[in-house]
């Protein structure tokens, strides 16, 4: 029988407008009459332990990781559903892949940790264009006119955790200085585009997870669930300059979020085993349960560029997101461009 001595961390939570707070509650009870024979310091190990679950799990300030989850996935898509670089005549269609993150600088990877540090968020796409002035003259208001079209959906599993997305958005760009095309050198005046985009991520516990501390270990089962939603209206200006074969684009806007948050439903439990007698003894038990929620601003301020190599119709580009909100985004990809 264990002892019912118990850690009870109650932490603090970042209060989000129109979020409600939830404390995460972290219980671990020692069986301490038998920790004390293996001559095991329980409250040592206790502080230890909750300081891993705590780092590991990212449950110090849930409501701000939430935030960040939800202002990097919808980071993600921005870009994928438009082309800023090609001044499509006729069409275009490609797709790309990329990632975005917030609140822990330049780098795209979600860390070495089980759980990403900070906001990580994965996107790809398909997408299609359509200028609406292909069967007009050079000189028709419709040539000024191209509309977006994108989607995606897929799944993937990076253990412990398993993971899925989609996206879709429409998109109208609107050429408001119409381009400038001298064969070898083109400039491509200057658009305004807007639209609506929908994304969402979300990470999944698929299978155990033993987390190491000390000497011993917690092996933890149940759910762990983060689920962010997002939907934007993007309003943007972007030109572009092609010379031979490469071209560069940049521009800014704001994103209108409508809504856009992330949530969080963890209820994790398991043993807490030591190797220190030779064969694995379970000394007690730990239990982890929060649920959470974070909210993106209402507007997210941000500038974009890429470069992008012509080859005939064929184009490969990179493109590089920057928000005022500590996000950052990138993506690569390939398009046919008429």
């Amino acid at each position: 029988m264990f002892n019912r001595s118990l850690l009870l961390l109650s932490v603090s939570t970042l209060a989000i407008v129109g979020a409600p707070a939830h404390a995460a509650s972290v219980t671990i009870n020692f069986d301490e009459s038998l920790t004390s024979q293996l001559g095991l310091d329980a409250d040592a190990m206790r502080n230890d332990l909750a300081g891993e679950v705590d780092g590991q799990l990212n449950l110090g300030d849930q409501a701000t990781y939430l935030t960040q989850m939800a202002n990097a996935a919808n980071m993600s898509t921005k870009g994928l559903g438009v082309d800023y670089a090609s001044n499509p005549k006729r069409f275009v269609i490609g797709g790309g892949l990329g990632t975005a993150v917030n609140g822990g600088g330049a780098g795209f990877g979600k860390g070495d940790g089980i759980m990403p540090q900070n906001g990580f968020a994965f996107q790809a796409s398909i997408m299609a264009g359509l200028n609406l002035g292909i069967a007009s003259d050079d000189d028709s208001f419709a040539r000024r006119i191209t509309i977006y079209g994108n989607w995606m959906a897929a799944e993937g599993e990076q253990e412990p955790f398993s993971g899925s997305f989609n996206n879709l958005g429409a998109h109208l760009q609107f050429s408001l200085i119409k381009p400038v095309d001298a064969k070898a050198l083109e400039w491509g005046g200057i658009a305004f585009t807007t639209g609506y985009e929908k994304s969402d991520y979300r990470l999944t516990l698929s299978q155990g997870l033993p987390l190491d501390s000390g000497d011993i270990t917690w092996d933890a089962d149940g759910q762990y669930d983060i689920t962010a939603d997002t939907s934007s209206i993007p309003l943007e200006l972007s030109t572009n300059v092609r010379v031979l074969l490469f071209s560069i684009y940049g521009g800014g806007g704001m994103d209108v979020n409508l809504g856009s948050a992330a949530s969080s439903v963890i209820s994790l439990a398991g043993p807490i085993n030591t190797e220190l007698a030779g064969d694995s003894t379970q000394i007690g038990t730990a239990l982890v349960e929060v649920g959470e929620r974070g909210k993106t601003n209402g507007y997210t301020p941000r500038f974009f560029g890429g470069v992008q190599l012509n080859v005939m119709f064929v184009k490969v580009y990179g493109h590089l997101n920057v928000g005022l909100d500590e996000s950052f985004g990138g993506h690569l990809g390939a398009r046919i461009a008429l």
